[in-house]
C-alpha cells in the first residue's frame, strides 16, 4: 500500500489554482526593436483491458450555465485553428467554472459551448481541454479545489464546434487515488487518445494515472496505475513533478518531467506501444555543455514538448547551474519521433515555445524571439513585460495569453510579433 500522503501547498497551488484577474497594462503597440535508451517494444500484454459497451452519460440536471452575452471573459487558454476560427476556455469575475469558448473572429467575440458538466457544490470546476481543428474537442472537468475522487467522471466531445456534446462511459477511480486532477490529453488521430491525470503527492513525487482510448474517447481505460506499477513495469517512475504528454503517433508517445533539484540528469519516459509499457531514454547533453546531465550540481527539468507529425518533434530543456539562481534553456528537436534528439542554445531562459512547422518558430520569454532556422539561432523581435505560450497559425498571426503576475490579457499580432493589439473578448450570443 501508497503511504499516506501529506500534500505540499505548492503542490496544491500548482495543481488548481483560480482568481479573479484583473487588466494587466499591455501597451496596445510596442516599438520594434529588430536588432539511448531503449524503450520496450513488445506487444500489449495479453490482458488487454476489454472496453465495455458505451453507457453515455447523461447531461446533468444542473449543468454549469453558459455565460449571457456581453459578459466580459478572462481567455486563460488559447487554440486557434485558423485566422478567424478557434477555442479558448475562459473564466469570469462572478463565475467560479471555466467555460469553453469558440470563436470564428479572431478573438474578440466568442460564444459559450460550455458541456452539460454539472456544477460542483464545494466550488466551481476547472477544465481540461485538447481541441482538433474548429470543430472538434475533448473536455474533462475536475473540482476547483483539491478532494477525494468522484465516484466516476466523463470526458465530454464534440465533433460540431460544440453544438452537441456526449459524454463518455464515466471513468472509475481506482482506491489508491487521493485526488483527481486531469493534467494533460494527447490525440495524434480522431480514435487514439491518453489522460494523464495526477492522483497523489508527496516528497519529491507526483503519483499519476494515464488512461489510453481507441474509440475516439467514448471509453477509456487505465494503462498507468501507481499502484500497480512494481508488479507491471507499466512506469519507471513515480517521482519528480510531470510537465507534459505528447504523441507522435497511436504507437509513440512521451511524458516529460521536471526534476526539481532531487538528481542530475534528464531522461523522458517513453511509450512504443500506444501506453502498454513504458522506459527511459537518455537526451544527449548539448555540445558547449557536455556534463548538463552528469554534473552532480546541475538540475534540470523538460517541458513545451510537442509533435508536428509522427516525426517532428520539439521541446525546452532548463536546467538550474549549481550554485545560485543561475538557469539556463536549450532547444530541443526531433525529426524522427524521438529516436535521436538534436540541440541547441535558447537565448533565455524559462521561456515559452511553439513551432510552427519544421523550421519556423517562436519563443516568448522577456522578449518574443523568431527562428527561421529549426531553433539553430533565435532572433529579437521586441522585448516585452509578460510572458505567456505562443499560439501562431502562421509567421506573420498570432495570439498570446500575457501573464504579469497575477493578471492576464489576450494579446494579437498581425505582422510577425512586431505590434500586438489587446483583445477585449467578450460572449456575443
Amino acid at each position: 500500500m501508497k503511504p499516506k500522503i501529506l500534500i505540499p501547498l505548492s503542490i496544491v497551488v500548482l495543481f488548481l489554482t483560480s482568481c479573479t484577474l484583473g487588466k494587466p497594462s499591455i501597451p496596445t503597440e510596442i516599438p520594434s526593436t529588430m536588432t539511448p535508451n531503449v524503450i520496450p517494444t513488445q506487444s500489449p500484454p495479453e490482458n488487454t483491458p476489454t472496453i465495455p459497451p458505451t453507457e453515455t452519460a447523461s447531461p446533468s440536471a444542473n449543468p454549469i450555465q453558459h455565460l449571457p452575452a456581453g459578459t466580459e471573459v478572462t481567455i486563460t487558454s488559447i487554440q486557434m485553428a485558423d485566422l478567424k476560427r478557434g477555442w479558448a476556455i475562459g473564466t469570469t469575475s462572478t463565475d467560479q467554472n471555466d467555460h469553453i469558448l469558440l470563436t470564428i473572429d479572431g478573438g474578440t467575440n466568442w460564444k459559450d459551448v460550455t458541456p452539460p458538466e454539472g456544477i460542483d457544490a464545494a466550488g466551481g470546476k476547472v477544465a481540461t481541454a485538447f481541441f482538433q481543428g474548429a470543430d472538434i474537442a475533448w473536455v474533462i472537468y475536475s473540482g476547483n479545489v483539491l478532494q477525494s475522487p468522484p465516484s466516476g467522471t466523463s470526458v465530454w466531445k464534440t465533433t460540431n464546434g460544440g453544438t452537441d456534446w456526449t459524454a463518455s462511459q464515466p471513468i472509475l477511480p481506482s482506491g489508491n487515488m487521493e485526488f483527481f486532477s486531469p493534467g494533460y490529453f494527447s490525440f495524434p488521430d480522431d480514435q487514439h487518445g491518453w489522460l494523464l491525470v495526477h492522483v497523489g503527492a508527496g516528497m519529491s513525487h507526483d503519483y499519476i494515472s494515464v488512461y489510453g482510448t481507441t474509440d475516439g474517447g467514448a471509453s477509456w481505460f487505465s494503462q498507468v496505475d501507481p499502484l500497480n506499477r512494481d508488479e507491471t513495469g507499466a512506469f519507471p517512475s513515480m517521482s519528480l513533478w510531470k510537465t507534459g504528454m505528447a504523441f507522435a503517433d497511436a504507437q509513440n508517445g512521451w511524458i516529460t518531467y521536471e526534476n526539481g533539484g532531487v538528481a542530475p540528469g534528464l531522461t523522458l519516459f517513453g511509450t512504443a506501444n500506444g501506453g502498454y509499457s513504458w522506459g527511459e531514454r537518455s537526451l544527449p547533453a548539448p555540445d558547449s555543455q557536455a556534463d548538463l546531465f552528469t554534473n552532480q550540481n546541475y538540475s534540470c527539468g523538460s517541458s513545451n514538448l510537442a509533435f508536428l507529425d509522427a516525426q517532428q518533434g520539439s521541446m525546452v530543456v532548463t536546467c538550474l547551474m549549481g550554485a545560485g539562481d543561475l538557469k539556463k534553456s536549450w532547444f530541443y528537436r526531433t525529426s524522427d519521433g524521438g529516436v535521436s534528439w538534436q540541440s541547441s542554445p535558447l537565448p533565455v531562459a524559462g521561456g515559452d515555445l511553439q513551432m510552427i512547422d519544421s523550421k519556423n518558430g517562436y519563443y516568448v520569454g522577456g522578449y518574443i524571439f523568431r527562428t527561421t532556422d529549426s531553433g539553430k539561432s533565435w532572433g529579437r523581435v521586441i522585448p516585452v513585460k509578460w510572458g505567456g505560450q505562443p499560439e501562431f497559425v502562421d509567421m506573420t498571426n498570432g495570439w498570446i495569453v500575457a501573464e504579469k503576475d497575477t493578471e492576464k490579457a489576450l494579446v494579437k499580432t498581425k505582422n510577425a510579433a512586431v505590434n500586438w493589439s489587446i483583445l477585449k473578448p467578450k460572449i456575443s450570443q
